[in-house]
């Protein structure tokens, strides 16, 4: 097939709107670390059967299934920024937004409090999402969270930083030191309030462990 003979039909040729689609979509990925879906592609104007063009061009690289990147956009982080594509997977194919959120120690990491490195991405979904394949980096949390327990930090939607604490405590898999660390640089920063802190509804385990840290730190 010679994609320079197909007939993309006159809207496509109309310089205006192409620039105008082009331009939408670069700012669309620019919000999300470069990355942007099949589904978003084609809402903007790009005709899904035209996706493959894009790639033998050169001008998008196809990162996973229904998963694209614009070729250009600058990787300023690329341990955060690659969390930008597993969000993008939790629209799966009929959803306008990403369905998830980074939680757990992914979290702290997204909010500068955690030196742990990222060999694993905690995804944070509803109790409905079940995608056919889950990948190897990817570790889901099926739980329903309220909208306001979820904040956007650099265009990616995360936990709140008290939530991230909270959770992992109550998960146990993480070192008490490592959370009590991002806990206190939480406080020191801004980043976790005081009075949230004291007036969380926790168990009687997580809230003696909240208060003896504040009282160190606060």
């Amino acid at each position: 097939m010679h994609f320079s003979k197909l007939n993309l039909g006159p809207d496509w040729m109309t310089p205006e709107l192409g620039d105008f689609t082009r331009m939408s979509l670069r700012e669309l990925a620019n919000a999300q670390g470069g990355y942007f879906t099949a589904r978003q592609a084609e809402r903007l104007g790009f005709v899904r059967n035209h996706h493959s063009y894009h790639v033998s061009t050169g001008n998008w690289t196809r990162e996973a299934h229904g998963i694209y990147r614009l070729i250009g956009v600058p990787v300023i982080n690329p341990a955060i920024e690659e969390l930008h594509r597993w969000l993008l997977w939790t629209m799966g194919r009929k959803a306008d937004a990403p369905r998830g959120a980074i939680a757990y120690e992914s979290a702290l990491i997204v909010h500068g409090l955690s030196d742990l490195t990222l060999n694993k991405v905690h995804l944070a979904v509803p109790k409905n999402f079940r995608p056919s394949i889950i990948p190897s980096t990817v570790v889901l949390h099926r739980e329903n969270r309220n909208e306001s327990e979820i904040i956007e930090r650099d265009g990616i939607r995360v936990l709140r930083p008290f939530l991230a604490v909270t959770d992992l405590i109550r998960e146990g898999r993480v070192s008490l030191e490592h959370i009590e660390r991002g806990f206190k640089d939480g406080i020191v920063k801004g980043a976790i309030t005081v009075s949230e802190a004291r007036e969380a509804k926790l168990p009687a385990r997580e809230q003696d462990l909240i208060n003896c840290w504040l009282k160190e730190v606060a």
